[in-house]
């Protein structure tokens, strides 16, 4: 009774610190049903995304079969985000997982995660089954779902389970993974309950799954003796069985690699496999590319050809398609190949099954991933054999083809190894273009990512592209790039953040320009009037400024008329623009309220408001040089941005 009170105890206090931590997030209704709409509620406000404006959202559908992500569409009003999502008829329980758009800023509650039960209609408890996968959740999956692990706490849970449905107990899965869990960590009570439910699924004598799930939980107990007896039991009532085959397998991966041995084993597999049963199709098909493996990489291509027609699942013989390519290819630019020609075909096989994969995101799509995820994993997967076949095609003398394939295989990775770097710039070089690759290395040295042989690479590549003179402009080029980094330093200490007014003025040319339009972008504002010398006189520096962030469409310029004293203010605009050939975007604040909104005093008076629509730098007035101006209204849109 002790156990069972503190066991209830450490439960209920988790619970209620879940439940207060969870008051950011709430779900209606309070008690969700299986297979029906659900809503969620979550509070910005002294959250750490309290600052941010876009957001993703992922709901992880916790069921037997697996774990479905689904990408959650939400909508904002005021501090709040709203969404609506369904759960499906067979989960157990549901977790949301709230990050800003890029992934860098996440609240998770605290690594414990925002979940609720999913209940059976018509009926007020949880379901079988929902405390053991919440407690996986903790245990196994917690990387997916974004929690920290937290083994304890996992298992207090798959043994409420237990408790609370004792049936559970006869579920062979459960009781394999719980048996597991507690022999890894020797848990005690965990270890007298695994000790029950053996002796229970022993007593199944019909069964082979059970009398299986009975043997593999006494090896978990170290009971070599029950687990001895009972082996001879299954092999001799049940001699196709599951332990059958499972001896099998354990044996075909300790025949130490001899191919006519793992061919007898796979042999003898393959006449007692049930071919309803997808654990044994799964089984047949691991030991059959492992086959292929092995036999691609002797080039035994009609035994390739053989165990690959049996493995089912495609994605993994484009995998060992790429393994076998690299091993004929050598593994390395400078190592010995042994067959380019069948490197070649393998690998462009294994990129061109990536590529439809990256056409079609519901290809071969696992459940536990979002489309945006998958498709991230996917682009890593296709860079990798991009750089495989590039470096496949460079010791075939195929240079331009060793660059096309390099430069795919930068464009597709989200994290770039140095030696694919080294790679990069050994084929920029054979294809002419020694100065990219010495600028290449040059920007990998600042971003301390160069290598001591890329650091040799630069020394070779600058004497050899430049003069005295081209290296002095590059030097300088570099000190202010330094003093920039240093500009902006200062510039941070300035920065204010205020919600600008919002405004809705018509420009010269007619349109309705609205600044809530154009969040998720920088704008910058400058309030100028024809009679004002000072506005005028920086406009031809504005204009390159404008120029320069032309195709950037997350930069906004508007040049806010105000304050004008003629009585055909639109006309004298739209005159001053053409004699001077300003392509300015410019709202005419014709009655001045806009300017009196903002607070300004005089003009000229310039804004940068930044993505989220609040002004982060102000300044009013021209002193006259305008190269310092605008190198300042730069380095603060590169600050906002």
């Amino acid at each position: 009774m002790k156990v069972k009170y503190l066991l209830f105890f450490y439960i209920t206090l988790f619970s209620a610190k879940s439940i207060l931590a969870q008051e950011k997030l709430q779900f209606f209704p309070e008690k969700p049903l299986a297979g029906e709409e659900l809503r969620f509620s979550y509070e910005l406000e002294g959250s750490t995304l309290e600052s941010s404006t876009s957001f993703q959202i992922t709901a992880y559908l916790v069921e037997e079969s697996g774990q479905y992500a689904k990408t959650i569409k939400w909508q904002r009003n005021g501090s709040k985000l709203h969404g609506v999502l369904s759960s499906r008829p067979n989960t157990k329980i549901l977790f949301l997982k709230i990050q800003n758009q890029d992934g860098s800023i996440i609240d998770n509650n605290q690594d414990k995660g925002y979940s609720t039960f999913i209940y059976a209609k018509n009926d007020s408890d949880i379901q079988v089954g929902s405390l053991f996968w919440k407690g996986m959740a903790y245990y196994s999956y917690y990387r997916m779902l974004g929690l920290e692990r937290d083994i304890e706490l996992g298992m207090e849970l798959m043994k409420k389970e237990f408790q609370e449905f004792p049936k559970s107990q006869s579920n062979p899965q459960y009781a394999s993974i719980f048996g597991s869990a507690a022999a890894r960590y020797q848990n005690k009570e965990a270890l007298e309950l695994v000790k029950g439910m053996a002796d229970e699924f022993s007593k199944k004598r019909r069964s082979d799954k059970s009398l299986t799930t009975a043997y593999f939980l006494y090896g978990y107990l170290l009971d070599r003796e029950s687990a001895a007896k009972l082996e001879k039991r299954i092999l001799k009532k049940f001699p196709n069985g599951q332990l059958a085959k499972q001896e099998l397998r354990r044996s075909f991966f300790q025949t130490g690699g001899d191919l006519d041995k793992m061919e007898q084993i796979f042999a003898k597999l393959e006449r007692i496999v049930d071919p309803s049963k997808d654990s044994d199709i799964q089984m047949l098909s691991l030991m059959a590319n492992q086959l292929a493996l092995a036999y691609g990489k002797n080039e035994k291509w009609e035994k390739f050809d053989k165990y690959n027609k049996v493995t089912n699942d495609i994605e993994q013989i484009a995998e060992t398609s790429h393994v076998i390519a690299m091993h004929l290819a050598g593994n390395g630019l400078d190592s010995k190949s042994k067959n380019l020609e069948a490197a070649a075909a393998l690998c462009r096989n294994a990129l061109e099954f990536k590529k439809s994969q990256l056409d079609n995101l519901n290809y071969y799509k696992p459940i536990h991933l979002t489309p945006s995820q998958w498709e991230e994993k996917l682009k890593d997967q296709y860079g990798m054999m991009a750089d495989s076949y590039a470096m496949i095609q460079y010791k075939s003398g195929n240079f331009q083809e060793a660059l096309k394939y390099s430069e795919l295989s930068l464009q597709n990775l989200s994290v770039i190894a140095p030696d694919r770097y080294e790679r990069h710039v050994t084929y920029l070089e054979k294809n002419g273009q020694s100065e990219t690759a010495e600028s290449l290395i040059a920007k990998l040295i600042q971003e301390n990512k160069a290598t001591p042989d890329m650091k040799k690479a630069y020394k070779r590549l600058f004497l050899a592209n430049n003069t005295l003179e081209s290296a002095y402009h590059k030097h300088i080029a570099l000190l202010e790039k330094e003093n920039l980094k240093a500009y902006q330093k200062e510039l941070k200490e300035k920065m204010i953040d205020e919600p600008a007014p919002d405004f809705s003025l018509v420009n010269q040319k007619g349109e309705t320009v609205k600044l809530s339009d154009l969040k998720g972008r920088v704008v910058v504002i400058d309030f100028w009037a024809t009679w004002c010398k000072p506005c005028i006189g920086l406009f031809p520096s504005m204009q390159k400024l404008v120029d320069k962030y032309k195709e950037d469409d997350t930069v906004s310029f508007l040049f806010i008329n105000t304050w004008e004293n003629a009585s055909d203010k639109k006309q004298l605009v739209n005159k001053f623009l053409s004699q001077n050939n300003y392509n300015f975007n410019v709202p005419l604040d014709l009655d001045a309220k806009v300017v009196e909104s903002f607070g300004v005093q005089g003009i000229p008076a310039k804004f940068v408001i930044d993505a989220r629509g609040h002004v982060r730098f102000f300044g009013m007035g021209f002193d006259g040089n305008s190269e310092d101006t605008i190198k300042e209204l730069a380095a603060m849109i590169e600050l906002v941005k």
